[in-house]
């Protein structure tokens, strides 16, 4: 093919290409859409002599509160999908980011909640509350639980040996109240768990329980000295093999009378605080306890969490501890063990804050607690090199932990070991969100849209067009299969693509092949993306296209 035929060929192409999308403009009725194909048109000329004939866009929707949906525009004649939004206008989106659509009520474990505004769970959230992988028996987190609670069953006892010292609270509701997760355990107002950034909200008073320490405060008031606290709690956290929105923590409460604590005979008296409070908060002790009261606390809060070690990692580990901060303790601390050559930070805990006591009804005593976090110890103890392999159903994970008992030593095999798949995304951000309030937003959305596949989430970079007053952000996203090895072309087309698109529910799309229509919904801006393994640099490009 000669230059000149190639050109005309390339015009032609273009041509035709422009037809299909001006048809989709003119039948679409709202400005987001018709915003959405002005946008393609402008992608269509910048970009065809760059793409060799071959250039493959991926159109990434994002919004505060994150709604998502990808569409594509393939060459040479590929397929079209213009977005609209079911209420906003184009100049309502340029100011004011669209609300998350959201249920009227959210029912959990036996309750039911209005919801409001504040409302931020995800549907791939809402999907994990619907397993209980702690009552799994095949899962090596069950495993894990159960040992624990064996060890403490086994090595404590009420007098007279006939019953466990630490009752087992494991069916407590995992939707909370504002003051449960935060105020009854001293959190700061303004302290950077509260954002919704950070923590899932169901409406303005309630939240997904972000800690077990959640029920320290009913389980006090009803009278319980001595608990066990398990199960799943819920952060919007990052993405990568180490983190994952929902994971599993067990925690323990024990407090104690003067008696119990000195463990004093008929006619001794050793009081636990302080006749005249000190003024001011020493770093070793509260201003109400006494040093006698800090030093027996710290000693059995010690002894029992290094004998925990023992029975975890054996007694032969060496263990250090580390002064910490907690919101509710102090003094606190954090034990770590060196376990195959490399330090680990095991468990947080200390003596808890009187205010947090006494706020439940408990004015003469004192206690410690702590809390662990089973999925990093799973991963050490049973050589688990993923997080999200606790939620898999593959036999081939789940047969190496079957009929084992939770004392029994054992290390996964891998069962094979498959590449990753590259993608990055980037976009604007709404007018008026923080760079750090979208993150958490974003790893939302990917995990709700990508589910199982997302290995990691890394934000590769960020830019501030001050001239224009916009800021963009851009995403690397890992894809890993722990069945099988993906391709760029089933990530992208595939299951996980069908993922995205099953994930809306309203609106339209339209296919240049056969015009046909199809639903679609929660689709509250358009903004441009690409697929950078076909295009470099993609920064630099993609700031040119939207100029």
């Amino acid at each position: 093919m000669t230059g000149e035929t190639r050109t005309a060929w390339r015009r032609e192409r273009i041509k035709s290409q422009r037809t299909v999308i001006l048809s989709c403009q003119q039948k679409l009725s709202h400005a987001e859409s018709r915003f959405a194909c002005s946008i393609a048109l402008i992608i269509l000329h910048v970009c065809d002599p760059i793409a060799n004939h071959r250039l493959q866009l991926i159109f990434f929707a994002a919004m505060l509160n994150c709604r998502v949906v990808i569409t594509r525009l393939a060459s040479p004649l590929g397929c079209f999908q213009a977005a609209r939004a079911s209420t906003a206008s184009a100049a309502q989106a340029d100011t004011a980011p669209p609300k998350r659509q959201r249920p009227a009520k959210f029912e959990a474990d036996g309750q039911s909640f209005v919801t409001d505004d504040k409302w931020n769970l995800s549907p791939a959230v809402i999907k994990l509350m619907e397993r209980r992988l702690l009552q799994e028996q095949k899962n090596p987190l069950t495993l894990l639980k159960q040992r624990i609670v064996n060890h403490f069953h086994g090595k404590y006892r009420k007098p007279g040996g006939r019953s466990p010292l630490y009752a087992v609270c494991e069916q407590e509701p995992r939707v909370v109240s504002t003051f449960a997760n935060f105020d009854s355990l001293l959190t700061p107002i303004d302290h950077v768990s509260r954002r919704s950034s950070d923590t899932y909200y169901v409406n303005e008073g309630h939240c997904l329980r972000a800690h077990t320490s959640a029920h320290q405060h009913k389980l006090m008031t009803q009278g319980l000295d001595n608990f066990l606290v398990v199960g799943d709690v819920y952060r919007r956290d990052e993405i990568d093999a180490t983190h994952y929105p929902c994971f599993h923590q067990m925690e323990a409460v024990r407090l104690y009378s003067a008696d119990e604590l000195y463990q004093t005979r008929a006619g001794e008296e050793l009081a636990v605080f302080e006749e005249i409070p000190d003024a001011e908060r020493k770093p070793g002790k509260q201003e109400r306890h006494t040093v006698d009261a800090v030093k027996a606390l710290e000693i059995r809060l010690k002894s029992t969490l290094e004998d925990l070690s023992d029975a975890l990692f054996g007694p032969e580990c060496e263990k250090r501890w580390v002064d910490a901060y907690f919101p509710f303790t102090h003094p606190s601390y954090e034990l770590e063990v060196k376990y195959e050559g490399k330090w680990l930070e095991v468990l947080g805990c200390g003596i808890m804050e009187q205010k947090l006591l006494e706020s439940a009804g408990v004015t003469d005593k004192v206690g410690w607690a702590f809390g662990i976090g089973l999925e990093r110890i799973a991963m050490v103890l049973y050589g688990v090199p993923d997080i999200r392999l606790f939620w898999s159903r593959d036999s081939g994970f789940l047969s190496q932990f079957e009929g084992l008992k939770p004392e029994d030593d054992v290390k996964y095999k891998p069962i094979s070991a498959h590449p990753q798949v590259l993608f990055d995304i980037s976009f604007w951000l709404p007018a008026g969100v923080a760079f750090d309030d979208m993150r958490a937003d974003v790893c939302d959305v990917i995990r709700g849209a990508g589910g199982e596949l997302i290995e990691q989430v890394k934000l590769s970079d960020e830019f501030e067009n001050k001239k224009k007053g916009k800021n963009s952000q851009t995403y690397r996203i890992v894809y890993r299969s722990n069945e099988k090895a993906l391709s760029k072309e089933e990530v992208r087309y595939g299951e996980c693509g069908a993922q995205v698109d099953r994930a809306r529910a309203g609106g339209e799309v339209w296919r240049d092949d056969a015009m046909s229509r199809t639903d679609v919904s929660d689709i509250d801006d358009v903004i441009i993306s690409h697929n950078v393994a076909l295009l470099s640099p993609p920064r630099l490009w993609y700031r040119k296209c939207l100029r």
